[in-house]
């Protein structure tokens, strides 16, 4: 009887340290494997400075003081399958913009589907979500305490506020001092990476893409970009006549010496090569034309809205799923 006692003792340790990591497990589960929602959040933390919506502001702000800013930045960033690009990207973009003390959030737009890239239509995905997610918020489910235990919390959060946009993409990395992130004054448009100082396409004089900074009110006044681009290239063109139509100018950096060597591509053609298919396809070419559809006309789905952290650095996370607008043939399928 007494050797049955110190079994029981020992069953009954050994129950409880069971019990105890189970727990322990448990809380660094996912908190919504299963969840259908979108607009829930599968991270515990909070990485942003973030507020309640429609309540007292309660603020996290891990990067520059903006005590005496009185503009944010949103990065939007059309994904697919590049994370080594982006991990590259966040890291030496969060470093470049804390150096010229721009404020910034960081958008991903993930597109999920199994048509062909549209970068285009990402961005307006991601102009009309990031300004949900400043405005409506997102809900976002953690662990809080109250008292001595822990509870579920569900809350909506607010993103903070953004008034300009960084139309980016993730294999270019700017490294001169001098291409500035900071509000784009005079007509609120400005592009970061003209052909001169790129890379890759110093040759393309009207060449428009990369990286352009713009105000979300001109952006909304051009009805944003076209949805019909698939495939690479063109959609930069069409988004430049827009602008020189609605009677706007386009700034570009000033006093840049480096030349070519002012941003770095990371692009590895190799691995990733270009879907040219339909550059030259007739309806494709026609667009650039009619410069019709944009923000009003993007048609798209949200499979879930993420508050992430990669090396660190919050990010927001859109996982999208865009729906086909043109002739089946040319909005391809992988």
């Amino acid at each position: 009887l007494p050797s049955l006692r110190v079994d029981l003792r020992r069953v009954s340790r050994l129950s409880g340290l069971f019990v105890l990591v189970l727990f322990g497990l448990y809380l660094f589960l996912p908190v919504h494997d299963t969840q259908p929602d979108p607009n829930i959040s599968t991270n515990l933390q909070l990485p942003l400075d973030v507020e309640l919506c429609n309540s007292h502001v309660t603020t996290r702000q891990p990067f520059v003081s903006h005590r005496h800013h009185p503009h944010r930045l949103a990065l939007l960033i059309p994904f697919r399958e590049r994370f080594t690009e982006l991990q590259q990207f966040l890291v030496h973009l969060e470093r470049f913009l804390n150096n010229q003390n721009v404020i910034h959030t960081f958008y991903v737009l993930n597109q999920v589907d199994n048509l062909r890239f549209n970068r285009a239509a990402l961005l307006n995905v991601g102009a009309v979500e990031s300004n949900k997610a400043e405005t409506e918020g997102i809900l976002v489910d953690y662990f809080s305490t109250h008292g001595r235990g822990l509870s579920w919390n569900v809350q909506r959060i607010c993103l903070p506020r953004t008034d300009y946009l960084a139309l980016h993409d993730v294999d270019l990395l700017p490294l001169d001092p001098e291409i500035s992130y900071t509000w784009p004054s005079d007509d609120g448009i400005r592009h970061l990476i003209p052909a001169q100082l790129h890379p890759r396409y110093y040759w393309f004089k009207n060449y428009f893409g990369g990286a352009v900074l713009i105000t979300r009110a001109r952006f909304l006044q051009i009805n944003g970009m076209s949805n019909s681009f698939w495939g690479w290239g063109s959609e930069d063109d069409e988004f430049r006549l827009r602008i020189l139509r609605s009677g706007l100018n386009i700034s570009t950096p000033s006093n840049v010496s480096s030349g070519i060597n002012a941003f770095r591509s990371i692009h590895n053609e190799a691995r990733h090569a270009r879907d040219r298919r339909t550059y030259y396809h007739p309806e494709v070419r026609r667009l650039l034309r009619t410069l019709s559809g944009g923000l009003d006309s993007v048609n798209y789905t949200v499979d879930t809205r993420q508050l992430l952290t990669v090396n660190g650095i919050p990010v927001v996370f859109f996982n999208v799923r865009l729906q086909c607008n043109m002739n089946p043939e040319i909005c391809g399928s992988l």
